[in-house]
């Protein structure tokens, strides 16, 4: 599987398993408990590990230049994240 996700939302599930991780091992003799936590952890880590990570830029504006689409190829070759308007 390929996901391709931002910094912050890497950052954000980096939060999580350590969150699920903490849960886990506060379980206490609950092991069902412990076991639905890892789950999820290692979901979360496949999904990381196979993650690429995309720059996030406000507008294609400075990527429709034809001029300038070979100097942002090899920057960004394995794309780009427009953030949408707010």
């Amino acid at each position: 599987m390929k996901f391709y996700i931002t910094e912050e939302t890497k950052q954000e599930i980096e939060v999580k398993i350590k969150n699920l991780e903490d849960r886990a091992y506060n379980s206490g003799v609950n092991t069902d408990h412990y076991f639905n936590c890892f789950s999820k952890i290692e979901i979360l880590q496949e999904i990381l590990s196979s993650a690429t990570i995309l720059p996030v830029e406000e507008s294609w504006e400075k990527y429709v230049h034809p001029t300038l689409v070979p100097f942002f190829e090899k920057d960004l070759k394995n794309g780009v994240i427009i953030q949408p308007k707010q």
